[in-house]
C-alpha cells in the first residue's frame, strides 16, 4: 500500500515538472521569448504605387491635382517622393501634388515609394481661343454677372471705366481723364451697393476720402441700368452672329455691324479663352470713341470702410428767375437739379452740364463745384424756402441776399409771398405793379 502511494507521488511530481516546462515555453510552436521576433520589427514591403491620373490634358494657366496611393496599407514605409521631367518649370510647375500648366509641351510626373513607381503624362496646349458656333451662342445665352466697360474718347484723353457685379448687387464706376502733362487732372470713383435692406452710394473724388449716402432702390437700379445698357447692347450686336465673324490670330473680327444705340460700328473684335467669352472690343466711328472694351469675368470690389456720412437735405429742381415786362418770372430753360445721390446737373438753355458736378452743405450754404475740360469753378447758394439764391463768391453773411447774382425757384409759378420777398430784396425790375 505504501509502495503504491509512493509510486503515485512520483508520477505526480513528474507530471508537474512537465507542466512547468510547458509554461516556460513561448507558444504552441514551442519557441521561447528569446527565439520569437516582435511584430514591430517585421518589415512589410511596398507592393505597388498607383496614381489617380495616368494622363492629363491642360491648357496654359490650368491647374490640376494628382494623388498617389501606396499598397499595402500596412507597408512599413509609405512615404512618396516625386520627380518631374523636365524639371525646370518650363512646361509645368509641381508642388505637393498641385500641377500648374506653364507653357505648351509635355511633362512627366513620377511618384516613387519602396522601389515601386507610377507616372502621369501631362500635355499642355496653348489656350484655346477658337470656338464652335454652339459655344459662341452659349456664351451669350448665359447671364453676364460681372463686366467691365471702358470707353476711350477720340477727341480727348478722357477714359470711363465702369465695373458691375450683379451677383453681389454692387456697382462701381471709375472715371479718369488721363493727361500726359497731368495724369490726375480729374477723376471720380463711386460705388452703388445693396447692404441688407438698404441702398447706398459711396462717392470719392480722390479715391481716399469717401462719402456715403442713403439712396432708394430706383436710384440704385437706374444707375446700374444706365451704365450696363452699352454692355447689353454690345452683347446683342454680337449674339447669334457667329457666321458674320472671321477668326484670325486668336480673335473673331467683323466689320460694319449695326447696333441700335451705337449705330454702325466699324469693327468689333471678340476674344474667347477656353470656350468662355473674355472680351469684346469696339472701334466705333471716331466721333463716338476711339475704342470701347467690355471685359467679362470676376471683379475684385472692396467697399470703403472709412467714410463720412453726408445728410441729403437738398433735393429737387430750381428754375432761374428772370426779369420780364411782367416782372420776375420763372425761366424753365435754365435750372439746377439736385439729386439724392449728392450730385446735380445744370441745365443752361438747351445744354446740360452734369459731368464732374458735386455739391456740399455747410451751415445752410451749398457749394457747387463743376469740373470740366476748361477748368473748375465753384458757386455758392442759399436755400431760402422755395427760393435758391446763387452767389459767385463765398458767402460771409447769409442774411444779406442782395449780393446774389441770380436766383432760382422750385416751381414754375412764383407764389405771391415769395414774389413779394424777391421784390423787397432785388426790386421789381421792369414790373410796375409788383406782379
Amino acid at each position: 500500500m505504501k509502495k503504491r502511494f509512493f509510486v503515485s507521488m512520483i508520477l505526480v511530481l513528474i507530471l508537474a515538472a512537465c507542466i512547468g516546462a510547458l509554461v516556460a515555453c513561448d507558444g504552441k510552436d514551442g519557441t521561447t521569448d528569446t527565439d520569437k521576433t516582435p511584430d514591430a520589427l517585421v518589415t512589410v514591403d511596398v507592393e505597388s504605387v498607383t496614381l489617380d491620373k495616368t494622363s492629363l490634358a491642360l491648357e496654359t494657366g490650368d491647374e490640376a491635382t494628382i494623388t498617389a496611393e501606396v499598397k499595402p496599407d500596412n507597408a512599413t514605409d509609405k512615404s512618396v517622393s516625386w520627380t518631374v521631367s523636365p524639371n525646370d518649370d518650363s512646361v509645368i510647375t509641381f508642388n505637393n501634388g498641385k500641377i500648374v500648366a506653364v507653357a505648351p509641351g509635355t511633362a512627366t510626373v513620377t511618384a516613387s515609394a519602396g522601389g515601386k513607381n507610377a507616372s502621369c503624362t501631362v500635355t499642355v496646349e496653348p489656350v484655346r481661343t477658337e470656338v464652335t458656333e454652339s459655344e459662341w451662342n452659349a456664351a451669350f445665352a448665359c447671364e453676364k454677372n460681372s463686366v467691365t466697360l471702358s470707353t476711350y474718347y477720340s477727341d480727348t484723353d478722357f477714359v470711363n471705366i465702369f465695373k458691375a457685379d450683379k451677383i453681389n448687387q454692387r456697382f462701381y464706376k471709375q472715371s479718369s481723364e488721363i493727361s500726359i502733362n497731368d495724369p490726375t487732372r480729374y477723376f471720380e470713383y463711386f460705388y452703388v451697393v445693396v447692404e441688407g435692406n438698404e441702398y447706398y452710394r459711396y462717392n470719392s473724388s480722390d479715391s481716399v476720402s469717401w462719402e456715403r449716402f442713403v439712396i432708394d432702390e430706383n436710384i440704385y437700379k437706374d444707375t446700374i441700368e444706365e451704365y450696363l445698357i452699352y454692355t447689353e447692347e454690345i452683347a446683342q450686336a454680337v449674339s447669334g452672329k457667329y457666321s458674320d465673324f472671321v477668326y484670325f490670330d486668336g480673335s473673331y473680327v467683323a466689320d460694319n455691324i449695326e447696333t441700335e444705340i451705337l449705330g454702325t460700328v466699324e469693327r468689333i473684335v471678340v476674344f474667347f479663352e477656353k470656350g468662355e467669352l473674355k472680351k469684346i472690343v469696339l472701334s466705333p466711328d471716331e466721333s463716338i470713341a476711339r475704342e470701347m472694351v467690355v471685359d467679362f469675368g470676376e471683379i475684385d470690389m472692396e467697399i470703403p470702410s472709412d467714410y463720412t456720412q453726408i445728410p441729403i437735405n437738398v433735393v429737387g429742381k430750381y428754375y432761374r428767375i428772370v426779369k420780364s415786362p411782367q416782372g420776375w418770372v420763372v425761366d424753365d430753360t435754365t435750372y439746377f437739379k439736385f439729386n439724392s445721390d449728392y450730385s446735380f446737373c445744370w441745365q443752361i438753355y438747351a445744354g446740360r452740364i452734369e459731368n464732374g458736378i458735386k455739391y456740399g452743405v455747410d451751415d445752410n450754404v451749398i457749394s457747387m463745384t463743376i469740373s470740366s475740360l476748361i477748368g473748375e469753378f465753384t458757386a455758392y447758394v442759399v436755400i431760402d424756402g422755395n427760393i435758391l439764391w446763387n452767389f459767385d463768391e463765398i458767402i460771409t453773411d447769409i442774411e444779406d441776399l442782395s449780393n446774389s447774382n441770380t436766383f432760382f425757384y422750385s416751381s414754375n409759378e412764383i407764389s405771391d409771398a415769395d414774389l413779394k420777398k424777391i421784390i423787397e430784396i432785388k426790386g421789381d425790375g421792369i414790373a410796375t405793379n409788383g406782379g
